[in-house]
């Protein structure tokens, strides 16, 4: 197992997108992938993989709900662990 992470001290950079475009190009190899969304402010990665998740980690945290439902497969090989947005006990950790 490789763990990759990506990070920057401001936001808008396109860790995001960056992210996202890795973890498909990953999955089309034939790799499985796991994208945690860990932006607990303003989450976005399952919008820019085109997914709805039910759950998030706001349901994990505040709702006790089982990790494994939070996860949602996506294209490629991808599997997408959702952060919430908007949600301000999780923005202010």
């Amino acid at each position: 197992m490789r763990v990759f992470s990506v990070t920057s001290g401001k936001g808008g950079v396109g860790k995001t997108s960056l992210v996202c475009n890795i973890a498909r190009r990953f999955g089309q190899l034939g790799k499985k992938v796991l994208l945690i969304d860990a932006d607990m402010g303003l989450a976005n990665v399952d919008i820019v993989m085109g997914l709805a998740p039910q759950a998030n980690l706001a349901d994990l945290f505040f709702k006790d709900a089982n990790l494994s439902s939070l996860l949602v497969s996506g294209p490629e090989n991808v599997t997408v662990l959702p952060a919430s947005s908007g949600v301000r006990e999780l923005s202010q950790l």
